[in-house]
């Protein structure tokens, strides 16, 4: 059907529809392929700033969890709240129990790794990113209140803070990227386009003065 369609047309229409549809799909293709770079590197640093985040939140949190108090840990809360993106966080013991959490609990139920040395993206979900940051005591610190003998002393592990960032900012930034991009890529698209229909038209002149 689609050859005794095109065979009906023109050899210039043919032309016409090959040029208009080649350069929709190059122009379609282009705009995404240069979007989802955007968005790698954008969710790259999402990431990387959510993790020092994290790690920053954790230590704010090692008063709280030394002394296990529920409310210094819901002051570190409150603190990063206030960040975009930030919809959730969770302050337990090394013993696993709860000493503060507020945001999404859905999301902060995901169990701590005790195995973890440093802070780590533990979840790269398709809505949220959660990381999380064992919090240790902070031997150089004491030692110099304590004494040198103390900096020989390991680091105890005190608990883990939990932080839940959602990448809504990151949709909305890529559907703007991909408009834009679209925008961008037809407007220099349609004049490329007038461009090869007018050569086309002055090619195929000569041809249909012959055939006449």
């Amino acid at each position: 059907m689609r050859k005794a369609f095109l065979s009906n047309l023109k050899f210039r229409q043919q032309l016409v529809i090959s040029f208009t549809v080649g350069i929709i799909l190059l122009t379609f293709a282009t705009s995404v392929v240069l979007t989802i770079t955007a968005d790698d590197f954008l969710k790259s640093q999402l990431t990387r700033q959510s993790r020092h985040l994290a790690d920053s939140l954790g230590r704010q949190a090692r008063l709280s969890l030394l002394y296990e108090s529920a409310e210094d840990a819901q002051g570190v809360a409150e603190i990063a709240l206030q960040y975009p993106d930030v919809v959730g966080i969770s302050i337990r013991t090394s013993a696993g129990n709860i000493l503060w959490e507020q945001g999404t609990p859905a999301q902060l139920s995901n169990p701590s790794a005790p195995a973890l040395a440093k802070t780590a993206l533990v979840d790269d979900g398709e809505h949220h990113l959660i990381f999380v940051a064992p919090v240790r005591t902070d031997v150089e610190n004491d030692a110099m209140w304590q004494g040198e003998g103390s900096a020989d002393k390991d680091e105890e592990l005190l608990g883990y803070l939990t932080l839940v960032v959602t990448k809504d900012s990151l949709d909305r930034i890529w559907i703007r990227l991909l408009k834009s991009n679209l925008i961008v890529s037809m407007a220099v698209a349609i004049p490329l386009l007038v461009l090869l229909l007018l050569l086309t038209r002055r090619l195929t002149n000569p041809l249909r003065s012959l055939s006449a």
